[in-house]
């Protein structure tokens, strides 16, 4: 959403308003040394089966070698009757592939400043990992005002209920 309003600014078309649902600016290019994080990877797929209703213990997958805790996070969907056995390797696999290619998009791109205001609603459960800055390290950029706006849930279930009635009510 960011990228496209700059664009479309850029055109001289309108931008009406520019929100942005729980985005953390990107990190950019990766430093020196880092890796890919596989189990980071699992994590994150994880946290998506969670917030969909998976009996699985984050912190359990994240304490594992990427190998176990992908075979950990495919019993538990084949347990919970998600997929078949012997199927949910075949859809983890997918997943984490597009979570590497989002990354490695994400460490190419070098945004620009927004010389509008912009609204970034945060979610209120966060992942105390993450570090995240009040603003969501938007501040350097938005030469309008920048309003930041906690909602209820995490980035992974504040689009799902109960949590996207609240989301609603503040879009509305």
């Amino acid at each position: 959403a960011f990228e496209w309003a700059r664009q479309r600014a850029r055109s001289g078309a309108a931008v009406g308003s520019l929100g942005l649902l729980d985005s953390v600016l990107p990190p950019g290019p990766p430093q020196p040394g880092d890796g890919s994080n596989e189990a980071g990877y699992v994590g994150l797929v994880a946290r998506t089966c969670a917030a969909h209703g998976l009996g699985v213990d984050v912190a359990e997958i994240d304490a594992l070698p990427a190998p176990e805790a992908r075979a950990r996070l495919s019993a538990l969907m084949e347990r919970d009757g998600w997929l078949a056995e012997g199927e949910a390797a075949g859809l983890i696999e997918p997943m984490i592939g597009t979570i590497r290619v989002h990354d490695r998009a994400l460490s190419r791109y070098v945004p620009g400043p927004w010389a509008g205001s912009m609204t970034v609603l945060r979610a209120r459960d966060r992942d105390p990992r993450d570090g995240a800055p009040p603003d969501m390290d938007w501040s350097p950029l938005c030469t309008g005002a920048l309003d930041v706006r906690s909602v209820p849930g995490s980035h992974q279930t504040m689009l799902l209920p109960p949590h996207a009635a609240g989301l609603a009510r503040l879009l509305t």
